[in-house]
């Protein structure tokens, strides 16, 4: 995961992860959807594999499985920096 954070933070260049230190805030599920909710900038993104992703997921959440490497990098070079990412 820590991989995964490094490939999203180089994606948003400049953009802080979650607070102003660059930190990258653990949530709990409960306070992980309430925040979500509550953020207008939101984009909930699900890094599960294809398979995983069609037995589940949470209401709006896009798929992009991180272990398809080719796919993903492709995919967050079209992040928008003004939205918040959910992983």
């Amino acid at each position: 995961m820590n991989y995964l954070m490094t490939l999203l933070a180089s994606a948003l260049g400049s953009c802080a992860l979650g607070s102003p230190d660059g930190e990258v805030p653990v949530l709990t599920p409960e306070v992980f959807i309430e925040t979500a909710r509550a953020d207008s900038t939101a984009f909930i993104l699900d890094v599960r594999r294809p398979g995983e992703f069609a037995e589940g997921h949470l209401e709006g959440a896009q798929l992009l499985d991180w272990l398809d490497q080719p796919a993903f990098i492709e995919g967050i070079k079209h992040f928008d920096k003004k939205r918040t990412y959910y992983l």
